[in-house]
């Protein structure tokens, strides 16, 4: 069975309870529209109420995969102790980011093999669907997207390769201290030139490490206000499809690539 398919069956399992409420609030409003005229104006707002509920359910569909799930919120988690864990405890702040570089190795894997939305062929857009995007962001009606909309998609590209390029140049600045796969370059007795040679470019690296760290932290904000303002735009809870894996099918669907 196909996510699609799946998602469907679900949809229509979460509206049986809605459809078993409508034989008796028609029942209800029936009733009071015999009676008098206000029973009609009930009957005809709870047919509304019926036609938005039941249509809105049937049309959710399972976009995030558990696997999408999975790394987007194992990746939070990893990347917050790594940053907490950065000035004071070295052995478990290398460990988390060697985590972290097999839940990336995980996800550049599903992005060229996973689920429709998990691929990168599905969310990396060209300048001009971008363009539209921000036009449309600025004016407060963008283009809604299943998968990540343009914007959103270069973002995820974004932090993957600064948490890559993060995690690179922490394993440099532990190699040089002795530890880590990038020590056997940095072992052996240096002189004292080496020595010298050698903290300077520990210092390097632990900067670089540093520096890259910060600017990730930001763009993560940026993120989270990016999924704030979406969120209020097409008027759906991202955080909950992105625990979920479910949304609903937007009203103005972006054009097919």
């Amino acid at each position: 069975m196909s996510e699609f398919q799946s998602g469907c069956r679900d949809a229509r399992d979460e509206t049986a309870g809605v459809r078993a409420n409508i034989r008796i609030w028609l029942c209800v409003a029936e009733q009071g529209a015999a009676a008098d005229s206000v029973g009609i104006l009930r009957l005809s707002l709870v047919v509304r109420l019926i036609t938005k509920v039941t249509s809105k359910a049937q049309e959710r569909i399972k976009v995030w995969d558990i696997v999408v799930r999975s790394f987007h919120w194992s990746l939070a988690v990893f990347f917050s102790l790594c940053y907490l864990t950065g000035d004071e405890f070295d052995l478990i702040h290398a460990y988390l980011g060697y985590g972290i570089l097999i839940l990336l190795g995980v996800r550049v894997i599903w992005g060229v093999i996973g689920t429709k939305y998990a691929r990168f062929s599905d969310f990396i857009y060209g300048r001009t669907r971008v363009r539209e995007y921000l036009r449309g962001l600025v004016i407060g009606r963008p283009h809604a997207y299943l998968g990540h909309n343009p914007v959103g998609g270069w973002m995820v590209v974004l932090l993957l390769l600064l948490i890559l390029f993060t995690c690179w140049t922490g394993l440099e600045a532990y190699g040089e201290q002795g530890h880590g796969p990038f020590s056997q370059q940095f072992s052996g007795a240096p002189g004292a030139d080496e020595s010298r040679d050698s903290s300077d470019s520990n210092e390097l690296w632990s900067e670089l490490h540093e520096v890259l760290a910060e600017i990730t932290l930001f763009l993560v904000f940026v993120h989270i206000v990016g999924v704030i303002v979406s969120s209020l735009l097409h008027r759906e809870n991202l955080v909950r499809a992105m625990w979920t894996g479910y949304k609903c099918k937007p009203e103005n669907d972006a054009p097919s690539t």
